[in-house]
């Protein structure tokens, strides 16, 4: 019996198979999380929009006379701060989005685009295998 440094071909097109199964390899990212991306893009400039409003209504609300019976729980409480607080969670929150999220997201719509250029039908009713600019590859051919 003899041994063989590598495995037979069947061996060989199962390690393949589950190595690029393992490797993810597909159209990028789902477009259910590409969609929840853009929608939290979406959140935070309205996350953003509210805080804002809010701040306006409470700073009419410590010009106003019923401020009075609530004024020590504000200043014990620091509620100015919140607001503070809140927009430097926002500009944090918007960072790691930029930084991180939208640059996946160009990616995986590069890699959608370039693989819907690869794999499309020639022709309409024909499986296209493989299509580069020099040569096509199909199962009629």
């Amino acid at each position: 019996m003899k041994k063989y440094l590598f495995p037979g071909p069947a061996a060989c097109l199962i390690a393949v198979f589950f190595a690029l199964m393992l490797a993810g390899c597909g159209p990028g990212l789902p477009d259910k999380v590409k969609q929840d991306a853009l929608d939290l893009q979406a959140q935070i400039r309205a996350a953003r929009a509210v805080t804002a409003d809010q701040k306006k209504k409470y700073e009419n609300l410590v010009k106003s006379p019923g401020f009075s019976p609530v004024k020590k729980f504000a200043q014990r409480e620091n509620w100015a701060e919140k607001f503070s607080l809140a927009q430097a969670e926002l500009d944090r929150a918007q960072s790691v989005y930029d930084k991180e999220l939208a640059p996946l997201i160009h990616i995986s719509n590069l890699i959608n685009a370039h693989i819907n250029t690869m794999f499309s039908p020639s022709t309409p009713g024909d499986i296209l295998l493989y299509q580069s600019p020099s040569n096509i590859v199909s199962p009629t051919s």
